[in-house]
């Protein structure tokens, strides 16, 4: 299938916006990149010899039948951030030699998934275990594995000595945990799961998934109240992370201060510690959505030229940046500027839209600096140039709007005091 985004769509990305357009263009574009990767895991499951081989051809053979059935559902689970990383890693280490490494036999979780959802009386064969996890649905105990093949057959999980009817209150499955907010009509809908700990980074430690009702409870009331500041005052925001962003992947602060992230490979997800407040919610989805998106239309177009990488003085950041990452961050901290453009102009509190203002004087003074940088540079490919021409453009404007004086200074003061760190570990470093 050929993809093409449209030039009225590339410019508006470029602005930073997009809307649902945009976001169903880039999800079919990487679903169809996820069924090139597991083209790509067919061959090479034969071709390098492993010992699922014909399980793993077997269940793509289930669940192409499927596909006839349910195309929705199966298209929903080839889409879901879950299978993108299953299968970018599996077609990694399998191009790597790294056999024992790979699971390709992890595709049945994915077809019993799709059965699942499309309530097809497929029976799916699942590798052994003590736990099957169909990605999107839950995840079934096996108390007394007995080490045969796990079936589902009419709505349920076997091994042949328990059967667990997947459905809540059932013995030994429990659903994934899901979290919904809604405002002014605009519904956020979140799975809560995560991307299995050998497919995050190792700095990266995905919390428990939400066991603890009291936790449960503040990761609730933390997104409705950022989604309620959303859909309010950043509308348009709202609309496209509601469209984009299906998974929240909860992840254990161990440092100071917000961690967010989004991965490469699982558009959809979007992955936080705990926010600290509602504003801290909604920051946070307004500059992750950003970045799934870049990463979604890095997949279509060359932006930056392949080669040695030049590093760049990076303002968000405490370390030096290629041009790929100063491109993304420039592209995330412009959905970061116009959200404090907007929260300054509707906070009611004193301290509040003080604080708001300076960020965003900072913000849009860093990201038109970068994106000058980066212009300078010999990096960009044309597309890329045509891009970041659209970026810049929305964040020159910007500094058309006036700013108090004192919030003006403050921004000044804050980014001086960076760049001075920034270079004194720069000239520290080995």
């Amino acid at each position: 299938m050929t993809h093409r985004i449209s030039p009225d769509v590339f410019a508006a990305l470029a602005a930073g916006g997009g809307g649902t357009e945009a976001i169903r263009q880039l999800r079919a574009a990487r679903r169809s990149k996820n069924m090139l990767l597991l083209r790509a895991v067919l061959d090479l499951v034969v071709e390098k010899g492993h010992p699922s081989a014909g399980f793993t051809l077997a269940t793509f053979e289930l669940l192409s039948r499927m596909q006839k059935q349910a195309p929705e559902a199966v298209a929903g689970v080839l889409g879901y951030p879950l299978f993108g990383a299953w299968v970018l890693r599996t077609a990694v280490l399998l191009d790597q030699d790294e056999i024992g490494e790979a699971e390709p036999d992890g595709l049945a979780s994915f077809a019993a998934a799709a059965a699942v959802r499309g309530s097809i009386g497929a029976v799916v064969e699942l590798p052994p275990g003590d736990q099957v996890r169909l990605p999107s649905i839950g995840v079934a105990h096996f108390p007394n594995p007995t080490g045969e093949p796990i079936r589902l057959v009419d709505g349920a999980l076997s091994d042949g000595r328990t059967n667990i009817p997947i459905r809540s209150g059932s013995p030994h499955w429990t659903p994934i945990p899901r979290i919904s907010a809604e405002h002014h009509g605009l519904r956020l809908d979140l799975a809560v799961d995560d991307l299995g700990a050998h497919r995050v980074p190792d700095s990266i430690t995905i919390a428990d998934r939400l066991a603890d009702q009291n936790i449960a409870d503040e990761w609730r009331y933390r997104i409705g109240e950022g989604w309620r500041i959303l859909a309010q005052h950043h509308r348009e925001v709202a609309v496209e992370v509601a469209a984009a962003v299906n998974v929240l992947a909860p992840l254990a602060g161990s440092a100071p201060g917000q961690l967010s992230a989004t991965f490469n490979d699982s558009f959809g997800c979007v992955a936080m510690s705990l926010p600290a407040d509602a504003r801290s919610t909604a920051l946070t989805f307004a500059h992750e959505v950003q970045h799934a998106k870049l990463s979604a239309l890095m997949d279509l177009f060359p932006l930056i030229k392949p080669g040695d990488p030049d590093y760049f003085y990076s303002p968000w950041r405490k370390d030096p940046r290629p041009a790929s990452g100063l491109l993304q961050g420039i592209y995330a901290y412009l959905g970061v500027t116009g959200f404090w453009r907007r929260q300054y102009r509707a906070e009611t509190d004193e301290d509040h839209r003080w604080q708001a203002e300076v960020e965003f004087a900072r913000w849009r003074t860093a990201g038109r600096d970068a994106a000058h940088d980066l212009a300078n540079s010999t990096r960009l490919t044309p597309t890329g140039r045509t891009f970041l021409t659209g970026t810049r453009q929305v964040l020159d404007a910007w500094h058309t709007d006036r700013i108090s004086p004192d919030a003006q200074a403050e921004a000044n003061r804050r980014a001086t005091e960076h760049r001075r760190h920034w270079l004194t570990r720069s000239s520290q470093a080995p």
